[in-house]
C-alpha cells in the first residue's frame, strides 16, 4: 500500500499539477512584469485554498457529531 501511496504522490506532483506550475512560471517569469495582477491571482489561490481547508473542517465537525463511531 505504501508504494503506491508514494506513486500516486509523484503523479499528482509530477503530472497533473505541470499546469499549476507553468501557470506561476508565467506570472514570473513572463513580460511585461506587472506585479498587481501576480498578487491577485496568488491572492485568490490562497483565499480559494482556505475556504476549502475551513469549509471540510466544519463540514468534519458537524459530521462528527452526527454520525456515531
Amino acid at each position: 500500500m505504501h508504494d503506491s501511496t508514494t506513486f500516486g504522490i509523484l503523479i499528482m506532483f509530477g503530472i497533473v499539477f505541470v499546469p499549476v506550475y507553468v501557470m506561476f512560471a508565467g506570472w514570473f517569469l513572463g513580460k511585461p512584469k506587472q506585479l498587481r495582477p501576480v498578487a491577485k491571482g496568488i491572492g485568490y489561490l490562497v483565499v480559494y485554498t482556505a475556504a476549502i481547508v475551513v469549509a471540510l473542517g466544519i463540514l468534519g465537525t458537524v459530521l462528527s457529531l452526527i454520525v456515531p463511531y
